[in-house]
């Protein structure tokens, strides 16, 4: 039923593509048929010694595009190909589809994914068709098709079955001046009949929901705009309980037949910004339920509240770009679980431009979470004044301060010097009762390079140094590398070379040595061709036993890989 509903909508699409593209008919025979696109294949080669493959020996993907434009025609098309064995097949990986477009018109057809909105469909992919409108202060989409591919229970695979989906849904968006507002609906449901049975224990259930948005964003007038979007989302976790309470007026608006089998849940999300010279203040508030869902979004935040505000202004005469957020979180809205999280989140960040050769930005962020756990026996007891005896707090702090330099000490019409500096600090505090477990990352990088403009010569040389800090004892990686790179044949054929070496000590003695060294190769032939070859070698030498890393044996790595580009 799903793909004979999903043909159908193919074929309605497509005829309103031909009658558009048929109520233009004077510039035919006037405009040339225009043809563009490319095609391309990449090859890619993988052994390793000392460690098990985490790659296939051998793959190779084929791709390409194409757009054939006539007039105010133009009709995209797009394929990729391989031979990677994915190990689910829910989104599939070999590929292909187009979407025309004429005018205000444009017709998805094959794989292809759209969005309407944050709380209904989100970029998920989908087999089937879909039609837009955008036009002067209309904005129209409507989709159909399978969101994902049935696939039967494997008691040799952890990956859990998967029932064929078919959804379709309509988005409405009307603008002016700034001001707009958007209503958009989605529908889809599990295909019981798609998979063979399989065991009750994997928890897998057949799904239907339904859900209604609304939006809009108003410009009150210069200085203030407000935005908001509300959701609100029915869902039937298993459609074969086929219970019911009779009809009623929420499911028959969500289009749903199991009365008390039907969870309603609401999301929500409004803001204000505020111009007040050349500064920006905002507020944000966001609210989604415990239980919130759609099955047009791959994963969705469910089960909190934020709350925050934001400030932006340039200062001593906008040399400095200053920004500043702040919020708060929390979830366990329905004080269900055995655990609540509040959380303060801050941040500022700073550019400076002293001058065209010397800039830095900094930036520090604050992390602070304060969980609630709750005695295991609160769902039996009583509320009283006793209950918070037995509850024990869990705090989290994440501070991290950012800085980077850069500066040009010496430019010349043939060669650039640039030096460019990276560092940054982080620190986490776990506290409960009687315990404070902190760990600490400190790190920097250091690079120099000459880039000699007339030959296309590039050198440059880095050191980088990292510190982690654990209540077991310090990490610490010491390391250098050498850049290069050079455009030859008159700059047809571009060659990168770069080479890295790290020490990995613990607690002051030296546990792993690591090395590895790139060389990349670009040949242009033409205009329309060109072939790339990028090599890459890494070994690790294990000296000691690594307690805080993964650096516990030695291995070698080798990764090649060659394109083949072809554009038209």
């Amino acid at each position: 039923m799903g793909q004979r509903y999903t043909l159908v909508f193919l074929i309605a699409f497509f005829s309103l593509s031909v009658v558009a593209f048929g109520q233009d008919l004077e510039n035919i025979g006037k405009e040339k048929l225009k043809i563009t696109g490319g095609f391309g294949v990449d090859q890619n080669l993988y052994f390793s010694d000392g460690i098990d493959d985490r790659f296939n020996p051998y793959s190779y993907i084929i791709r390409g595009n194409l757009t054939a434009s006539y007039s105010e025609f133009s009709m995209p098309v797009s394929f990729t190909y391989s031979n990677q064995q994915l190990s689910t097949s829910v989104i599939p990986f070999n590929i292909v589809g187009l979407s025309p477009t004429y005018k205000a018109w444009t017709l998805h057809a094959g794989y292809r994914n759209m969005s309407f909105s944050k709380y209904t469909l989100v970029g998920h992919s989908f087999l089937g068709g879909g039609l837009e409108y955008k036009k002067d202060r209309w904005n129209v989409a409507v989709m159909s098709g399978r969101l994902l591919k049935g696939q039967g229970f494997d008691s040799t695979s952890s990956q859990l079955p998967t029932y064929d989906r078919f959804g379709g849904g309509v988005k409405i968006s009307y603008s002016n001046n700034g001001d707009e507002i958007t209503l958009a609906t989605f529908h889809a449901k599990d295909a019981v009949n798609s998979i063979d049975s399989f065991p009750v224990i994997t928890g897998v259930k057949p799904l239907e929901n339904h859900v209604y948005s609304l939006g809009f964003k108003k410009k009150l007038n210069d200085v203030v705009s407000i935005h908001f979007e509300g959701a609100r989302s029915g869902i039937v976790k298993d459609t074969r309980d086929a219970t019911s309470e009779g009809s009623s007026f929420s499911n028959n608006l969500y289009f749903m037949n199991n009365g008390t089998n039907v969870i309603y849940n609401n999301a929500f999300n409004g803001g204000v910004d505020i111009k007040m010279g050349k500064a920006k203040v905002g507020g944000q508030f966001e609210r989604v339920e415990s239980d919130y869902r759609t099955l047009g979004a791959y994963m969705m935040n469910t089960d909190f509240q934020n709350i925050t505000v934001n400030f932006s202004r340039p200062i001593i005469k906008s040399k400095v770009q200053l920004s500043a957020r702040a919020g708060f979180q929390r979830d366990d809205l329905e004080d269900a679980k055995l655990s609540k999280m509040r959380r303060f989140v801050g941040n500022i960040n700073t550019s400076i431009n002293f001058s065209k050769k010397l800039n830095a930005t900094l930036s520090y962020s604050n992390f602070n979470s304060t969980i609630n756990i709750k005695p295991i026996d609160q769902a039996f007891a009583q509320n009283s004044e006793f209950d918070r005896i037995d509850t024990m707090n869990y705090v989290q702090i994440n501070q991290s301060f950012n800085g980077g330099v850069n500066y040009i000490p010496l430019e010349s019409s043939n060669i650039v010097h640039n030096i460019n500096l990276n560092a940054n600090y982080s620190i986490s505090s776990n506290k409960t009762p009687g315990e404070n477990i902190a760990n600490s990352v400190a790190g920097s990088m250091l690079m120099y390079t000459m880039n000699f403009k007339k030959s296309g010569l590039t050198l440059g040389l880095s050191g980088n140094g990292n510190i982690n800090e654990y209540e077991a004892g310090e990490s610490v990686f010491i390391g250098a590398g050498i850049n290069s790179g050079i455009s030859a044949f008159n700059k047809k054929v571009k060659i990168r070379l770069n080479l890295r070496a790290n020490n990995n000590y613990e607690n002051s003695v030296l546990t792993a040595r690591l090395y590895s060294a790139t060389n990349s190769y670009a040949y242009s032939i033409g205009k329309h061709q060109s072939i790339s070859l990028n090599l890459r070698y890494t070994r690790r030498e294990s000296i000691q036993q690594a307690l805080l890393s993964y650096y516990t044996e030695s291995f070698n790595e080798f990764l090649g890989s060659l394109s083949y580009n072809y554009r038209f």
